[in-house]
């Protein structure tokens, strides 16, 4: 099969066609699994003073800062523990590891700066003055994150803003304040909690109006899920954050001392979210929990008031599915959170192999003096062929350039430059993986169909 002659399909991602979500909480359980830690005044690895900041590192091992013994420290999920760093001048609060294992931390207090440390505990630079009118100035850094292009996204909690730097401090800022039923997306108090997901939405909790904001790191903010409270679905001081597998969001909450998994399909999530713990010393109890999700659907919890670390499993209920990719789903996808962008999708059942093209965009908005004959210089289109098996294809991803408008000469250059997979559950849900090579891209795009006329014509095969 020649995938130049496929790719010549044309496509016009009907993103503005309306549909129906249906939210619910999700199908899954969450069960204590351990826990380790004890507290400790400057004592030995493994024992801990308000530890509250964690990540992984390249190696899955736990990166631990605790502000009341002035340290960091690097665990196994036993417990197994080595100081890495220690006598900060300041009281180290959230951090994060880059893909070099560089650890960025904030802290407290009169800490109004992003330090950068190795991976073998030297703390060489740091950026950031105290202020609150220009980018590059803080006041009460909170949570850090760090996207796939290597920006440092910070949650400026005091300025109410956000800010995107690089490693040199230079920074660019979005949000402003507003409180209150009437603040809009974009508009902030006190951010505190951050989480970048596999699509490119930036989760941002704000714990002075006690909600979780939906942005991205351009700065455009789309909705803003939850409310003061302690029933489902409501917060109190959401201060970090964490995401599954499934695409569900877990918010831990410090002062409720507790956290939810919510169902965030339609970011109305008033009654969509499962409660798990209290506050107490127990097991799956907590004193000001501050997580994160891993890949296997495990929770690290840093219990911060009880001086140790929990860890608790996700467990999804649903049952085991035994659908296969069919002729069925050809069609046009696309996922709701990204408008005017999305997939066509063709299976060839008779030699077992499926196409997919990808109009999308640019991963960074071009110059607006640039200009184009045809269409506009952001538009992207990609190719992917490859042999499905069961509900999964796993596909060769394809960049084609240099060729003409309705021209055969000159002829277009195609180049393999990643892998995309498709995984389908069932006639209208699927994820879509992708890995580009040359864009140092990665993530997870969950799509549906844009119109459901085909829905019956694939259970009809899927059931033969």
């Amino acid at each position: 099969m020649n995938t130049r002659g496929i790719a010549n399909l044309v496509f016009l991602v009907a993103a503005t066609c309306p549909l129906v979500l249906v939210a619910a909480p999700p199908n899954a359980e969450i069960t204590y699994l351990s826990q380790f830690g004890a507290q400790s005044n400057n004592g030995p690895a493994g024992t801990f003073s308000h530890p509250i900041g964690r990540a992984l590192d390249s190696e899955n091992m736990l990166i631990i800062s605790e502000w009341g013994n002035s340290r960091v420290q690097r665990c196994d999920y036993t417990g197994e523990c080595e100081i890495i760093i220690s006598d900060l001048d300041f009281q180290p609060t959230r951090l994060a590891v880059d893909s070099q294992d560089r650890i960025l931390m904030s802290g407290w207090p009169d800490h109004h700066e992003i330090t950068i440390c190795t991976p073998d505990g030297e703390c060489p630079s740091a950026f950031g003055t105290f202020g609150g009118e220009e980018p590059g100035q803080f006041i009460d850094p909170s949570d850090i994150a760090i996207d796939h292009l290597g920006r440092i996204i910070i949650a400026d909690r005091q300025n109410d803003r956000i800010q995107i730097c690089d490693y040199e401090g230079n920074c660019t800022a979005f949000g402003t304040f507003n409180s209150g039923p009437g603040a809009l997306p974009g508009e902030f108090w006190e951010p505190a909690g951050l989480l970048l997901d596999g699509t490119g939405r930036l989760f941002v909790g704000e714990t002075g109006d006690e909600v979780v904001s939906v942005c991205n790191v351009s700065g455009a903010c789309v909705a803003r899920m939850g409310e003061l409270g302690t029933g489902n679905g409501q917060f109190k001081t959401p201060s970090s954050l964490g995401m599954t597998s499934r695409g569900d969001l877990v918010v831990f909450e410090s002062s409720n001392h507790r956290l939810q998994l919510c169902d965030i399909s339609d970011y109305d999530i008033a009654g969509d979210c499962i409660i798990y713990g209290e506050a107490g010393n127990g097991d799956g109890q907590f004193m000001f929990p501050k997580g994160f999700v891993d890949e296997q659907d495990r929770i690290v919890i840093a219990d911060e008031d009880n001086h140790r670390i929990q860890i608790l499993q996700i467990t999804y209920l649903d049952e085991p599915t035994d659908f296969r990719i069919n002729a069925g789903l050809n069609d046009a996808w696309f996922s709701p959170s990204t408008g005017g962008q999305g997939f066509i999708i063709t299976v060839f059942e008779d030699i077992g192999m499926m196409f997919l093209a990808w109009f999308t965009y640019d991963s960074q908005r071009p110059d607006e003096s640039t200009e184009a004959m045809l269409g506009e210089p952001g538009h992207r289109w990609l190719t992917a062929f490859g042999p499905y098996n069961g509900n999964v294809a796993n596909l060769d991803l394809t960049l084609t350039s240099g060729g003409l408008f309705d021209s055969g000469v000159p002829m277009p250059v195609q180049v393999n430059d990643g892998t995309v997979s498709v995984e389908f559950e069932g006639c209208n849900l699927g994820m879509v993986t992708y890995n580009i090579f040359s864009a140092g891209l990665s993530g997870l795009v969950p799509i549906e169909r844009i119109a459901l006329d085909n829905v019956p014509a694939c259970e009809a095969r899927s059931g033969e």
